[in-house]
């Protein structure tokens, strides 16, 4: 079984021709859609790296991504309510909640589990915003931190959650 890279998203440049053609092929639940399409796009092998920045201030932790127009982006699954900030850009979201269209300037709520599926439709800023969840001394790297904030599957969510205080 392939593992994912440690960066917080699976992005690729389709055209949106290709993205129907993609998203026709995944049937079940909303989630077995959404880690089929993420699947789909790992196995494809076409990635793109989209950098995350990083910011602290007192107890906040925020990540910012900037999302090329064109890209399909897969996030992980998110273990904590936490706010998302999109500055600007337009995206199709995808959730177990169904399809929106987000418009920068725009700010929404996550509850823990959320993971999303994107289409990114013009250049975007995404920022999720967070409760910093390490001491004084911040992780060594990404890896580090992703571990306070997300996991690879649902699964991994399911046990986790088990005894983790919002």
């Amino acid at each position: 079984m392939k593992m994912f890279p440690d960066e917080m998203i699976i992005p690729m440049k389709v055209t949106s021709s290709e993205l129907d053609d993609l998203l026709s092929q995944h049937l079940g639940t909303p989630r077995e859609k959404i880690l089929s399409f993420e699947k789909s796009l790992f196995e494809l092998n076409d990635n793109i790296n989209l950098p995350l920045r990083h910011f602290t201030a007192d107890d906040v932790y925020v990540r910012e991504i900037f999302m090329p127009a064109g890209s399909l982006v897969v996030g992980k699954v998110h273990l904590h309510e936490h706010l998302n900030i999109i500055s600007t850009g337009l995206v199709s979201c995808y959730t177990e909640e169904g399809c929106i269209e987000i418009r920068g300037h725009h700010i929404l709520k996550s509850e823990p589990g959320t993971k999303r599926a994107l289409f990114v439709k013009e250049d975007t800023i995404w920022s999720t915003i967070h409760k910093k969840r390490w001491g004084d001394i911040p992780p060594n790297n990404e890896k580090d931190i992703n571990k306070f904030y997300v996991v690879e599957t649902y699964e991994e969510f399911d046990s986790k959650r088990i005894g983790i205080l919002p």
